[in-house]
């Protein structure tokens, strides 16, 4: 494995306008999980390696998987005496490169501290990449004739608590007490649904584009009953959706705007925010952006 600069290097306000009015449609749903595509074609060349990141493996006793962890550092990391906060970035199969970009340009630009980039993956065939979140984004199996597998993300709760983010805390010179969580879609479920019932566990959420319609709006349920056992709710949050995103995403992030204004946790301070002219599979690189810079600065 080679190395560059010091570390490894892997081979690896609120418009709503006339979309009030929209209605849920089953495309909500069918965003979820895309039509069956073949795996990357094979090649017998070196793939392209992403500068200054490398790549563990870490087995779950509670999700009974082994989750490929990509690791991405801050240019001159080995010479840093800080301890850096941690981006926890879910999804990462199609989105870790983008990311690290965006962190690396931001953090030129002094938008946003130097950060730790940890990403979680699974590293399977694509369909099975689909099934896999679906097990462990989703909180209750509900919609089991579209998502059979879904209803763990309880057991995948336990493996960030208790084994990967203590996992990171020992091996990396980080901040244990600052860390930011970031998804998209069934991801972005899983981090509200966190917010709500595991609120210790993260300090800063960038939520793109939930699916907060998941099981009659569970999440929304979650929220209710930490509202009945505090009204306390230390953390910065970032939600986003694309103007031209689901009827339903839109509906409930709209939803969850108002519960959050109405309730005025003590400690909470958020933004909501739409992407004109992006879509479910377009926001997420301008929601990263202006997301990231909301959680650690008050920009976005």
């Amino acid at each position: 494995m080679t190395r560059t600069n010091g570390v490894p290097a892997a081979t690896v306000v609120f418009e709503w306008g006339i979309l009030l009015s929209l209605a849920c449609v089953p495309s909500d749903i069918s965003q979820q999980r895309e039509p069956t595509q073949t795996d990357a074609t094979p090649t017998a060349f070196p793939q392209v390696a992403i500068e200054d990141s490398e790549r563990r493996e870490l087995a779950s006793d509670f999700v009974a998987d082994v989750f490929k962890i990509h690791v991405y550092f801050p240019r001159g990391y080995a010479e840093m005496m800080d301890f850096l906060p941690v981006v926890y970035l879910l999804d990462a199969e199609y989105s870790f490169g983008a990311v690290a970009y965006a962190i690396r340009r931001m953090v030129k630009d002094s938008l946003i501290p130097p950060v730790l980039l940890v990403g979680v993956a699974y590293e399977v065939p694509y369909d099975e990449y689909y099934r896999r979140r679906e097990r462990d984004f989703t909180p209750t199996a509900a919609h089991l004739d579209e998502f059979p597998n879904a209803g763990h993300a309880a057991s995948f709760a336990q493996f960030l608590s208790q084994e990967l983010v203590p996992f990171i805390n020992r091996t990396y010179r980080v901040d244990p007490d600052d860390r930011t969580i970031m998804g998209l879609s069934f991801s972005g479920l899983f981090s509200s649904y966190l917010l709500f019932t595991e609120s210790d566990l993260f300090n800063r959420y960038v939520i793109v584009s939930p699916s907060l319609w998941w099981d009659d709006g569970v999440v929304f349920r979650y929220e209710s009953d930490r509202w009945i056992r505090s009204k306390t709710l230390p953390a910065r949050i970032f939600l986003a959706a694309g103007e031209q995103d689901g009827s339903a995403i839109l509906r409930d992030l709209q939803r969850m705007q108002e519960v959050l204004a109405a309730r005025s946790y003590e400690g909470l301070q958020y933004r909501v925010r739409l992407f004109p002219d992006e879509t479910h599979r377009t926001v997420f690189p301008l929601a990263v952006s202006h997301g990231l810079r909301f959680v650690f600065a008050g920009g976005g």
